[in-house]
């Protein structure tokens, strides 16, 4: 892991999606990593980007704000921001604030790609 207590890195491309594998704490200290490199794959012209959160352990004020500013870097360019495999409290947090009617929440990665081929739509997709 990182100095920062967070690593942020390119995981794949599937069709015009980035995955992007984030681990660790998402915190005042952190969120600006999480959001430099989500809007550098941005302005490099990856256009929608999934956030793999399933090794995040955990995400204050500061982190969902940089959410947020990804989302909208996303929207200017004409592309989507998602959320995959958020534990429990990241999700209740989104719901809390609801932030998941803006950025879609997945299960898991696989969900979140077999959705990239669909047409997208905001909201929480995890499962009821």
């Amino acid at each position: 892991m990182a100095e920062t207590g967070l690593t942020v890195h390119r995981a794949r491309q599937v069709g015009a999606w980035t995955v992007v594998a984030v681990t660790g704490e998402i915190d005042f200290t952190t969120a600006d990593t999480l959001y430099a490199h989500g809007h550098r794959l941005l302005a490099d012209g990856s256009g929608h980007l999934i956030l793999d959160f399933a090794a995040v352990t955990f995400c204050d004020s500061s982190g969902m704000s940089a959410l947020i500013g990804l989302m909208r870097e996303a929207r200017l360019r004409n592309g989507i921001l998602a959320l995959a495999g958020a534990p429990g409290r990241v999700r209740r947090a989104l719901h809390q604030i609801g932030l998941h009617r803006f950025i879609p929440v997945y299960p898991d990665v696989e969900a979140a790609v077999a959705a990239a081929m669909l047409p997208p739509q905001g909201g929480d997709q995890q499962a009821k």
